[in-house]
């Protein structure tokens, strides 16, 4: 991956061209996850929930794999009448899924494999917990 997002250049019909400025591709990373923590949870449980991961991978897969069999996939109706327990797993299932998806191989994570797990603590290590963003 390169540092920088390739430059464009926009020409219309005669005129000069305009020039866009890259964004650097971390800057870019890092904006993308700190928005998809803000429009799918909030700084505060997001930090709480990447503060509770383990801090490695075997760890890791082994809390993945827990709260994929207490809570299984739950409809509306189901999750309505669940104990406060079961919609709490159930909760931080779905921001496992989000954690996931902030990774730029988010679709390949698989829990029997040490690189995807490391690649989840990798971002877990991006997060500053004080002000509860990402910083890379």
């Amino acid at each position: 991956m390169t540092e920088f997002l390739d430059v464009a250049t926009i020409k219309a019909e005669g005129k000069v061209g305009v020039e866009i400025k890259p964004e650097a591709y971390n800057e870019m990373l890092k904006n993308m996850r700190n928005q998809i923590m803000h429009d799918r949870s909030t700084p505060e449980e997001f930090s709480a929930f990447l503060y509770e991961l383990p801090g490695e991978s075997i760890g890791l897969a082994r809390f993945m794999r827990e709260l994929d069999k207490s809570t299984g996939w739950l409809s509306g109706d189901m999750l309505d009448t669940a104990d406060d327990e079961t919609k709490m797993k159930f909760r931080k299932k779905e921001l496992m899924y989000i954690l996931c998806t902030m990774d730029i191989d988010g679709a390949s994570i698989n829990i029997e494999d040490e690189n995807s797990m490391q690649r989840i603590l990798d971002l877990k290590k991006k997060f500053d917990f004080d002000k509860k963003v990402f910083v890379a």
